[in-house]
């Protein structure tokens, strides 16, 4: 079972079809992943920092960017796209001929919406607390100097 893209293989470089992405390489520190244009499949698999690409991504991009692919697909001359693929994250930029036109911009799979949700709730409470805490001492004070009692003013405004 190989993998598709518009009905033709990916295949290796050693294939014969004409458009498809091949597996080029695994890129080393003597690769600028700024300047990697030419369309296929590559691989970002280094142990040492010293064998890292150049502008290789960062854990903001993908969560091991020690271990990664790199797909590019040329649509023209100065029209390149890149796609970074790890284990739990998809991301895509824009090239041109000369330099990256984007930032990489990264697809929020369930997990990343659950997490940004749970960080809202999180907030909303804290909020809430302060909120309802400055009120409750605002009207306390509030109360005190006007002479009212304070479970009237509370009755008031619910």
């Amino acid at each position: 079972m190989g993998f598709f893209i518009n009905g033709k293989a990916v295949d290796s470089v050693d294939s014969n079809w004409s458009g498809t992405l091949k597996d080029i390489k695994t890129l080393t520190s003597d690769d600028d992943i700024d300047q990697i244009k030419e369309q296929g499949i590559f691989k970002i698999s280094y142990e040492d920092d010293k064998n890292k690409p150049a502008n290789n991504v960062d854990t903001s991009i993908v969560r091991n960017p020690k271990y990664w692919t790199l797909i590019v697909i040329k649509h023209d001359y100065a029209q390149i796209q890149q796609f970074a693929i790890s284990e739990s994250t998809i991301a895509w930029r824009w090239l041109n001929d000369k330099e990256p036109r984007s930032i990489w911009r990264k697809v929020a799979f369930d997990d990343d919406l659950q997490k940004m949700n749970d960080r809202i709730k999180v907030l909303e409470n804290k909020i809430g607390g302060y909120l309802k805490s400055f009120i409750s001492s605002f009207l306390a004070t509030f109360s005190i100097r006007k002479g009212w009692r304070f479970d009237e003013l509370l009755y008031r405004w619910s």
